[in-house]
Protein backbone atom coordinates (compact mmCIF):
# COMPACT_ATOMS: atom_id res chain seq x y z
CA UNK A 1 0.00 0.00 0.00
CA UNK A 2 1.43 3.36 -1.03
CA UNK A 3 1.33 6.21 1.47
CA UNK A 4 -0.16 9.47 0.23
CA UNK A 5 0.76 11.60 3.23
CA UNK A 6 2.08 15.12 3.08
CA UNK A 7 5.26 16.19 4.83
CA UNK A 8 5.00 18.07 8.11
CA UNK A 9 7.59 19.38 10.56
CA UNK A 10 7.04 19.29 14.30
CA UNK A 11 9.02 21.29 16.82
CA UNK A 12 8.02 19.95 20.21
CA UNK A 13 9.10 21.39 23.56
CA UNK A 14 8.94 18.93 26.43
CA UNK A 15 8.96 19.62 30.14
CA UNK A 16 12.33 18.70 31.64
CA UNK A 17 12.64 16.27 34.51
CA UNK A 18 12.23 12.59 35.28
CA UNK A 19 9.21 12.27 32.96
CA UNK A 20 11.12 13.53 29.87
CA UNK A 21 11.79 10.08 28.35
CA UNK A 22 8.22 9.01 29.04
CA UNK A 23 6.90 12.17 27.34
CA UNK A 24 9.07 11.59 24.26
CA UNK A 25 7.82 7.99 24.04
CA UNK A 26 4.23 9.21 24.35
CA UNK A 27 4.87 11.62 21.45
CA UNK A 28 6.24 8.76 19.34
CA UNK A 29 3.19 6.64 20.19
CA UNK A 30 0.84 9.44 19.13
CA UNK A 31 2.57 9.64 15.76
CA UNK A 32 2.55 5.87 15.39
CA UNK A 33 -1.14 5.61 16.32
CA UNK A 34 -1.99 8.04 13.52
CA UNK A 35 0.17 6.19 10.95
CA UNK A 36 2.75 8.96 10.68
CA UNK A 37 6.02 7.92 9.09
CA UNK A 38 8.95 9.68 10.79
CA UNK A 39 11.37 10.71 8.06
CA UNK A 40 13.85 12.61 10.23
CA UNK A 41 14.22 13.26 13.91
CA UNK A 42 16.74 15.47 15.65
CA UNK A 43 17.08 16.04 19.36
CA UNK A 44 17.98 19.70 19.72
CA UNK A 45 18.24 19.30 23.47
CA UNK A 46 17.80 21.58 26.45
CA UNK A 47 17.30 25.26 25.78
CA UNK A 48 16.33 28.25 27.85
CA UNK A 49 12.87 29.48 26.88
CA UNK A 50 12.41 33.09 25.77
CA UNK A 51 9.39 33.31 28.05
CA UNK A 52 8.06 31.13 30.84
CA UNK A 53 5.59 28.38 29.86
CA UNK A 54 3.58 26.83 32.71
CA UNK A 55 6.20 27.95 35.27
CA UNK A 56 9.08 26.42 33.23
CA UNK A 57 12.08 28.46 32.13
CA UNK A 58 13.80 25.61 30.27
CA UNK A 59 12.56 23.01 27.85
CA UNK A 60 13.80 20.04 25.84
CA UNK A 61 13.39 20.57 22.09
CA UNK A 62 12.75 17.82 19.54
CA UNK A 63 12.51 18.31 15.76
CA UNK A 64 10.60 15.73 13.71
CA UNK A 65 9.80 15.59 10.01
CA UNK A 66 6.95 13.21 9.20
CA UNK A 67 4.78 12.01 6.37
CA UNK A 68 1.17 12.17 7.57
CA UNK A 69 -2.32 12.06 6.13
CA UNK A 70 -3.42 15.74 6.32
CA UNK A 71 -6.70 14.73 7.95
CA UNK A 72 -4.78 13.23 10.91
CA UNK A 73 -2.83 16.40 11.79
CA UNK A 74 -5.75 17.90 13.71
CA UNK A 75 -6.09 14.69 15.77
CA UNK A 76 -2.36 14.67 16.54
CA UNK A 77 -2.54 18.33 17.58
CA UNK A 78 -5.46 17.60 19.89
CA UNK A 79 -3.55 14.77 21.59
CA UNK A 80 -0.44 16.93 22.01
CA UNK A 81 -2.56 19.64 23.64
CA UNK A 82 -3.64 17.27 26.42
CA UNK A 83 -0.19 15.73 27.03
CA UNK A 84 1.12 16.98 30.39
CA UNK A 85 4.78 16.55 29.37
CA UNK A 86 4.46 18.76 26.26
CA UNK A 87 4.93 22.45 27.03
CA UNK A 88 4.44 23.70 23.49
CA UNK A 89 4.59 22.49 19.90
CA UNK A 90 4.48 23.84 16.39
CA UNK A 91 3.47 21.92 13.29
CA UNK A 92 4.03 23.20 9.77
CA UNK A 93 3.42 21.65 6.36
CA UNK A 94 6.50 21.61 4.15
CA UNK A 95 6.83 21.16 0.42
Amino acid sequence: MEKTGKHYEFITIFKEGPELEESKKAFQEILKRHNAEVLKEEEIGQRRLYFEIHHNNNGYFLYSKCSIDPLKVKDISHELNIQSGVLHYMVKRVA
